[in-house]
């Protein structure tokens, strides 16, 4: 059951870095020219390493509990970024520093607490 498990883990994790990568490419290639299209080019990308990851740690080669932390703050950390670069275009100009920095410093928060 065990050896079933840790198959499908792999191929599904796998599966995800796939599509994540390609996701990453796609707007590598061809949306380059607004931030929020790197933004999420970035955390697409984020997320692919953070997929094969779990996918290799899945076929027997067990990551220990802070890699896989690291892996999990990474991957949240690219996505509030995205998240606060789409936010900024909707916010006043005194507004705007705290969206330019807020997924980072949240991020910041989050590897500093563990939470």
């Amino acid at each position: 059951m065990a050896g079933e498990y840790s198959t499908l883990l792999f191929y599904g994790y796998g599966a995800a870095a796939v599509s994540a990568l390609l996701l990453g490419l796609a707007y590598a290639i061809c949306y380059r020219d607004r931030l929020h299209s790197v933004a999420l080019m970035a955390a697409a990308l984020v997320s692919a390493i953070w997929a094969a990851g779990i996918a290799w740690g899945g076929r027997g080669d067990a990551l220990s509990g802070f890699q896989l932390f690291l892996l999990e703050v990474t991957r949240t950390a690219g996505w509030l970024i995205y998240l606060s670069s789409i936010f900024r275009g909707a916010m006043a100009d005194s507004q705007k520093r705290l969206m330019n920095w807020g997924g980072v410093v949240l991020s910041g928060v989050v590897l500093g607490t563990g939470a």
